[in-house]
Formats: structure tokens, C-alpha cells, sequence
């Protein structure tokens, strides 16, 4: 047999056992790696305002999953995936009008943990715009969603507390100017002006659960 041959008849096996290592390697960062994983379940109270004018206050829901990275023992990264119902709602002579706005948000939250268990954060919160609709006492379901953006920014900041596996949220989300757009008459000089106005704006309160073992602060105690 020549060497050629033995060269061949050993790249299965070689080709096997990387595959092997590599798999081993890939299975025990995911295993050992420094991150929770969980779902929440969140109410809204949300309002929108526009050139001034406040709307009243519109409970919603909001719901997904989330994931928690830790730089350091008081450090980390939280991002979220969620369904996210956000909008106002108005009082006329005609009875209440709700303006119901559907969003998929992605809060991204930089947060301090000053004490075991209570975490502080602040990040942005970008959001795809799903659904629009207005619905009123009169007024039949109808689709707005022509009139609004199909992407919405804001920043979100609030508190954090866990106990075990659950956990408990407030947080407060200021949206940005550019959800809808204005068209009205210049007084000055008369022409027809566009601009971007409205702004969402969100209370939150969530209730979580992390679906990983306790691998934050176990991870914590060793580093200390």
C-alpha cells in the first residue's frame, strides 16, 4: 500500500475527529456562555402627542422574549424582542376614539446593577410598525395606518428587580419625533408646508421569567 493510499484512508478519521472537537468547542461556549434567556409579559400605558396636544392614556400589552449579556459583575446588555401595542386615545363629543398602533420593538438596554438583583438601565428602543388603527364609539374599526411611519425610535430607561427566576420591570419609553405627517398652511407666507410630527410615548410594567438556570449570579458570586 502506498502512502498515498494511507494518506487517504486517514482523512475520514481526521475529518471526524475536527468535526467532533469543533462541535465540543461550540456546545460548551453555548453551555458556559454569560447570558439569561427568558419571556415577558408587559401593560402599556401609552399616549401620543402631537404639536402640543397630549392624548389621553391607552392601555395595551406587550409581550416576547428577552436576553441578558453581562460585561462585568455590575455591567451588562439586555435586548428584547416584543409585540408591542402602543397609541391614545381622545375624548370628542362623539365618545371616546382610540388610535391602537401595533409595533415590533427591539429595546436595547445598557444597565447598571449597583446592588444584587436590582438593575438600572437606559437604551434605545427601535420599532417596525405592524398595524395602525382607529376605533371610536361611533366610528368603525378603520386602518390608518397610510398616515404613520413604518419605523419608530425611542428611548427607553427605567428599573429592574428579580427574584429567583422572575423578575418585575418599570420602564418608561419616550418616543421621537416622526410618527405621522402634518400637512397645513404657513400663516407667514401662505404655502403649503409637510413636516414630521407625533411621538409615542410608553409606561411599562413587565413581569419576566428566565427559562435558563441562574447562571447570572452564580457567574457573579465567582467573579467577586
Amino acid at each position: 500500500m502506498t502512502l498515498g493510499h494511507h494518506l487517504f484512508s486517514l482523512k475520514p478519521i481526521t475529518m471526524k475527529k475536527a468535526f467532533f472537537l469543533l462541535s465540543t468547542l461550540f456546545a460548551s461556549i453555548i453551555v458556559n456562555a454569560q447570558f439569561n434567556i427568558g419571556i415577558k409579559a408587559v401593560v402599556n400605558a401609552s399616549s401620543i402627542k402631537i404639536e402640543g396636544n397630549t392624548s389621553d392614556a391607552k392601555f395595551g400589552f406587550a409581550g416576547g422574549a428577552y436576553a441578558e449579556y453581562y460585561l462585568t459583575s455590575q455591567l451588562g446588555i439586555t435586548a428584547e424582542l416584543l409585540y408591542n401595542e402602543k397609541g391614545g386615545r381622545e375624548t370628542s363629543a362623539d365618545g371616546d376614539i382610540k388610535t391602537n398602533l401595533n409595533y415590533l420593538s427591539i429595546p436595547v438596554l445598557f444597565y447598571f446593577e449597583p446592588i444584587r438583583n436590582l438593575k438600572f438601565g437606559l437604551g434605545p428602543e427601535l420599532a417596525f410598525l405592524l398595524t395602525a388603527k382607529a376605533k371610536g364609539d361611533s366610528l368603525a374599526t378603520t386602518d390608518v395606518k397610510k398616515y404613520f411611519q413604518s419605523f419608530d425610535k425611542a428611548l427607553a430607561f427605567g428599573g429592574a428587580y428579580s427574584f429567583g427566576r422572575f423578575g418585575i420591570t418599570a420602564r418608561y419609553v419616550a418616543g421621537f419625533d416622526g410618527i405621522t405627517t402634518l400637512t397645513f398652511t404657513d400663516p407667514d407666507s401662505g404655502n403649503e408646508v409637510t413636516k414630521k410630527a407625533g411621538r409615542n410615548n410608553v409606561i411599562q410594567f413587565a413581569l419576566s421569567f428566565k427559562l435558563n438556570k441562574d447562571k447570572f449570579n452564580s457567574a457573579k458570586q465567582q467573579q467577586k
